[in-house]
């Protein structure tokens, strides 16, 4: 992939990371509070689909989607863990 696509991507990559901050930033915190409440990772997943694209090699693009792939699912069951234990 060409350098000016890798740029574009990682421009809206930041976009749109940036934008799930604020418009949980308006949603879900109060007025006046100094944080950010109501951000979870599962907002941020469909996004990652932009990174093997960003960070692909040609040489290297099957064994970073095998990578990316299992770190995902141990992403995926860690949060489903965390689900879980947060009702047991």
């Amino acid at each position: 992939m060409a350098k000016r696509k890798k740029l574009e991507l990682i421009i809206l990559f930041l976009i749109i990371y940036t934008s799930i901050f604020f418009i949980q930033y308006l949603s879900w915190t109060p007025v006046g509070y100094d944080g950010i409440l109501g951000v979870g990772a599962r907002y941020f997943i469909p996004i990652l689909a932009i990174l093997p694209l960003v960070f692909g090699h040609k040489s290297n693009s099957e064994k970073l989607t095998k990578y990316f792939i299992v770190f995902t699912t141990i992403f995926l069951s860690g949060m489903l863990l965390i689900i879980i234990a947060g009702f047991y």
